[in-house]
């Protein structure tokens, strides 16, 4: 099976793309081991952490609050280092990968106030 999946360059336009199809995934890789997946269609979240998938219904506040994280890691963004975490955030056409300093404990600021 070929992926039809296409890598765009990490902007804000192509991110938005992604979010307006309102079912896209985003993967924050930590590490090999740390990784937390947060997925979204229409008004439900699926979220895998620690290897356990729970699902939610997200609210409005909670949305806002996740595009807030990634906004704010966006501006750290340096495509040229390999070997910094990850935050990819993808549907299935269209993926964009966001290469940024440690922000682990930024995260899990962020999972405390979505309560999951």
């Amino acid at each position: 099976m070929i992926s039809c999946q296409q890598e765009k360059e990490a902007t804000i336009e192509n991110i938005n793309q992604i979010y307006a199809t309102k079912d896209f995934s985003i993967e924050f890789k930590m590490s090999e081991d740390d990784e937390i997946r947060m997925s979204f269609r229409e008004d439900y979240m699926t979220y895998i952490i620690n290897g356990e998938t729970n699902r939610k219904t997200v609210a409005y506040d909670e949305l806002l609050l996740i595009n807030d994280f990634v906004a704010n890691q966006f501006k750290e963004h340096d495509p040229n280092r390999e070997d910094l975490p990850k935050i990819v955030i993808y549907n299935d056409t269209r993926k964009v990968t966001l290469k940024v300093p440690q922000y682990a404990s930024k995260l899990r600021t962020l999972i405390n106030k979505l309560g999951i």
